[in-house]
């Protein structure tokens, strides 16, 4: 009996040994971690993006929120795997629902950027939205990104700071950035440089390329002392709009009689900040425009001519649409790569004042690089013809030019201040007037400026030559 009876124990026990060597299956965890070593060829897995893509897609639909987002970023960035963004949106939608919040935020970049749906800022606002109700830094300060630039929302500088400065206290970087910018253009808040300073000081310590630009210029967008609007905008605006001279951003109602709009235009284009209510830049404006039926075409030429482009549009009932018409331009939030800005459409409107027939506009333009609207733009042009005014008094931009050593042997450095951005052309002459030296113009940004001037010339008087805006200032220099 007790030999039968051990014998039974006996094989119970191998049994039970037999079924805890079985391979148990690896944890939810576990295959997150293997999807990862397949995706980036590491852990003792060969790289096999279809093999990483198969065991994410096997855990999300067990439910593991870890591989629901992971596959969801694949999806979306074509990580070894063909773009799918309907996928994409299917699987962050279901990381979100499971408590996923970064994938809110993966959302509403989606929308913002077009991401294999339309643009919908309404509804990367939302998304932000939930973001941010879940403690989420990067939906709060895309919250405040899409206040401050008023996409999908009214503008508003006040929320905009409120969210950045939140973000900024927990050490969120581009949240710092836009809280020194909050506090040195006084949107939304009370302008304080110092404090301005110490964010964007903060924002530059911890990797943010804006934040040294920033603090590389000398004064901010917003000017602290408002810009005295030139003499045209002032009269036009007085006797044709609101009296406001041009100060604060006004919407058109597009009313062009189409036979009256072809000939020669000069003016200005007046760029405003986001809210439309300080105005940032005058910039001399040369505009022809031929007419063939309901075909606009024509060039634009800005300031110095640095920023040309030719003009393609056809004039509607309710705008002047433009296609591939637009400009590089290298300017503050954007200092060494130039930023694409394509013209969209305009409403312009035609007023007649004595002789002289006036256009105001407001120019609707689109940053490809960013993928967004550009910053309000309007446009005050007064119609050349023999009876009109044609020379507008032009702004300069450079001041203080100066050269170092003067007299030189080999070579002196010019340096010249610089008020405004402006394209900025250099040139050298002798006293025949001859260039004996020049540069082509460059697009710079408001501060001071030095550079070393060689010249490979024989000893004698020679002229400096600055030109920005139309205006030159010039300098002798003596070389011995």
């Amino acid at each position: 009996m007790r030999q039968q009876l051990l014998v039974s124990l006996l094989f119970v026990c191998g049994i039970v040994h037999a079924q805890n060597n079985k391979e148990q299956p690896p944890s939810q965890e576990l295959i997150v971690k293997e999807a990862r070593q397949y995706l980036r060829g590491m852990g003792g897995k060969p790289y096999d993006p279809g093999k990483a893509q198969s065991l994410h897609l096997q855990n999300a639909q067990q439910g593991n929120v870890q591989s629901m987002y992971e596959l969801a970023l694949m999806y979306s960035k074509g990580t070894g795997i063909p773009v799918n963004q309907t996928a994409a949106i299917e699987w962050f939608n279901k990381a979100a629902e499971n408590g996923y919040s970064k994938a809110w935020c993966n959302l509403g970049e989606v929308y913002r950027k077009g991401q294999g749906t339309p643009i919908d800022y309404s509804k990367a606002r939302s998304y932000y939205e939930k973001a941010s109700a879940a403690g989420d830094l990067s939906g709060r300060y895309n919250l405040a990104y899409l206040a401050y630039k008023g996409l999908g929302c009214t503008q508003n500088y006040q929320q905009a700071f409120s969210l950045f400065y939140e973000a900024a206290l927990q050490n969120y970087v581009p949240a710092m950035y836009f809280t020194g910018l909050c506090f040195r253009n006084g949107y939304g808040t009370i302008r304080n440089l110092d404090s301005a300073r110490r964010y964007l000081m903060r924002a530059a310590i911890h990797g943010s390329a804006q934040a040294r630009e920033e603090l590389a210029i000398k004064d901010p967008e917003n000017p602290i002392q408002p810009l005295s609007a030139p003499a045209l905008v002032q009269a036009f605006s007085v006797s044709t709009l609101s009296g406001e001279s041009g100060s604060r951003y006004q919407r058109i109602q597009h009313n062009v009689p189409v036979k009256d709009l072809g000939g020669d235009y000069t003016g200005y284009a007046i760029k405003y900040d986001w809210s439309g209510t300080h105005v940032t830049a005058y910039a001399t404006v040369n505009v022809t425009l031929t007419l063939n039926g309901t075909e606009v075409t024509g060039t634009w030429r800005e300031e110095d001519e640095s920023l040309t482009t030719e003009i393609h549009a056809q004039l509607t009932e309710n705008a002047l649409v433009f296609s591939n018409t637009g400009y590089d331009r290298i300017y503050r939030y954007s200092p060494v790569k130039p930023e694409t800005f394509t013209f969209q459409q305009a409403a312009l409107q035609l007023v007649q004042k004595g002789d002289s027939i006036y256009v105001a506009g407001n120019l609707q333009t689109y940053s490809a690089n960013r993928g967004e609207p550009g910053k309000p733009f309007s446009l005050l042009l007064v119609k050349k013809s023999p009876e009109t005014v044609t020379n507008l008094p032009l702004i300069s931009a450079i001041g203080q030019l100066q050269a170092y050593p003067n007299p030189f042997n080999q070579a002196t450095t010019i340096s010249f201040r610089l008020d405004k951005e402006a394209g900025v052309a250099l040139s050298v002459l002798d006293l025949q007037g001859r260039t004996i030296y020049t540069e082509p113009a460059e697009r710079l940004l408001p501060g001071t400026y030095r550079r070393s001037l060689p010249l490979h010339a024989p000893a004698g008087n020679y002229v400096v030559r600055l030109v920005s805006n139309g205006v030159s200032k010039t300098l002798m220099i003596v070389k011995q």
